[in-house]
């Protein structure tokens, strides 16, 4: 027992000798730390006085020799949304840049391989005036702090990177819209120095996409890229001419994904047209229900089509606009079918019924005309035999005539009664026959007339037509032509629509 004592006693004396010097040796470590750190610290504050001592941030690295060559990458955090009403895209990314200023260089050591610097020390070295040609508001993210930050190698090199929403514009060819392609550019240069001073280029890998970014994209997938850099003389003129820039770009390609655009536009479009075939079916004599049908559809194709839901504001029409005139003319027409086929009904039945009454007032006619005719015949003959007796009875014998022509003692004043009247009636009866001739002439130039107009009016054709003789037939077969010429053509105009913007253009 007390050797057992003794034992237990030795063991919880070791166990505490080893925990002292674990304890020791963290606690030996914790100040060659704090030593290492206080080292390193000075280190670094001696580096950097000596490097920013007579460094000119003015001047840029190279002055008066070769360009100062900046590579750069963007890792994207997110885009979108592309924009075809303001012709633009948002892009959230990480915008790197690296250059070497030997002026910045520096020896490494064991503590001290890389100089993590603060975003503030960007204000007392030279940084390339980098900016986007083609953008339009673009912002560097400053929640909580700014996104920036800043290494320097031993040999020069400065890695400079900073978070950034870029809006840039994209000029957009619309004419396919919601099938269309899009190559956006994002054209990267230096404000202030031309080709001979700064160059720009990108690195091997120049764009990385994270996943977020191509799960954020809505209506557009992003297809490939192709990033470029070149130098070429731009419309930015300097006092010797127009200058020369290094331009660096990434082209993006989208692919527009038109889903949105089959359920909300295209889909209704098609119902409504088909629901617009239904009135083909309806009994023709049912005037409110065929109308309200034809009215109700092509205001549905207005108010879809036309309401600008989604729709870019350009001065050409693009495949949407061409879908919504086609749905709306096919609409429009089934209405204009049922229009024609109530007026050619109604102008039927009218041109029956002002055809009776022109066969009334002919025949009506006619009987007058022959009344008159008849009249004016007997008024000739009665006229005739009375200028005939009149003139019998008025004409002396020969031997009256002798006897007047021996009679010595008649004289030139004494009147010739007979002579005169004789005279007299016969021009009564010259203007009685004037009188009636005109009389006749003028009826008949009115039936002329009348003829003329009846004819203009109701053109002998009609009556001879099909559809005079068989109206009711006439309408269903132009009914039930309408049924199948409709939807035959309409799918005709669709298919060579799709032909058109999905493998023509």
């Amino acid at each position: 027992m007390r050797f057992t004592h003794q034992v237990f006693t030795i063991f919880i004396l070791y166990f505490l000798q080893e925990i002292s010097e674990v304890q020791c040796q963290e606690f030996n470590d914790s100040l060659n730390f704090y030593s290492t750190g206080k080292e390193v610290r000075d280190q670094i504050q001696v580096t950097l006085t000596k490097l920013l001592t007579s460094y000119n941030r003015r001047i840029r690295p190279n002055f008066g020799g070769p360009p100062c060559k900046v590579i750069m990458n963007l890792l994207i955090n997110s885009m979108g949304p592309v924009d075809e009403k303001s012709q633009s895209y948002l892009v959230d990314a990480y915008f790197r840049q690296a250059w070497v200023d030997q002026r910045l260089s520096f020896n490494a050591t064991s503590s001290v391989t890389e100089l993590p610097l603060n975003w503030q020390i960007l204000n007392k070295i030279w940084k390339p005036d980098t900016y986007f040609i083609n953008g339009k508001k673009s912002k560097m993210h400053k929640i909580t702090v700014p996104n920036r930050f800043l290494r320097i190698s031993p040999d020069g090199l400065v890695s400079f990177s900073q978070r950034l929403t870029i809006h840039a514009q994209c000029l957009m060819e619309l004419k396919k819209f919601p099938f269309d392609s899009q190559e956006c550019p994002l054209h990267i240069g230096s404000y202030g120095y031309t080709a001979d001073e700064v160059l720009y280029d990108w690195k091997d890998n120049a764009l990385e996409i994270s996943t977020l970014a191509k799960a954020t994209m809505t209506q557009f997938n992003l297809m490939k890229w192709i990033s470029q850099a070149e130098t070429s003389i731009t419309n930015r003129k300097i006092a010797a001419g127009f200058r020369n820039d290094s331009i660096a770009s990434i082209n993006f390609s989208f692919k527009r994904q038109y889903g949105f655009f089959l359920l909300q536009i295209y889909t209704p479009m098609f119902i409504i047209v088909m629901c617009s075939w239904v009135a083909f079916w309806i009994v023709k004599t049912d005037a409110p229900s065929r109308v309200s049908l034809g009215v109700a559809s092509s205001l549905s194709v207005t108010k879809i089509g036309f309401a600008g839901k989604g729709k870019p504001n350009v001065e050409y029409p693009t495949a949407l606009d061409i879908f919504i005139i086609i749905c709306f003319m096919t609409v429009f027409l089934s209405l204009v079918e049922y229009a024609l086929i109530n007026y050619i009904s109604v102008f039927i039945s009218r041109y029956k019924a002002r055809e009776k009454k022109e066969l009334l007032a002919r025949t009506k006619f006619g009987k007058l005309l022959s009344k008159r005719q008849k009249r004016h015949l007997l008024k000739q003959k009665d006229m005739m035999k009375t200028i005939s007796q009149l003139t019998i009875e008025n004409n002396p014998s020969d031997d009256e005539n002798v006897k007047t022509k021996s009679a010595g003692t008649m004289t030139d004043n004494t009147p010739l009664k007979g002579v005169h009247f004789k005279a007299s009636t016969l021009e009564v009866s010259k203007i009685a026959q004037r009188a009636s001739d005109l009389i006749f002439k003028f009826c008949e130039t009115i039936e002329r007339f009348l003829t003329l107009a009846i004819t203009f009016i109701s053109p002998k054709p009609v009556s001879q037509m099909y559809i005079y003789t068989h109206t009711e037939e006439a309408l269903e077969k132009i009914d039930s032509l309408a049924r199948k010429l409709f939807p035959l053509t309409f799918i005709f105009i669709m298919f060579s629509y799709i032909l058109l913007y999905f493998y023509i253009l």
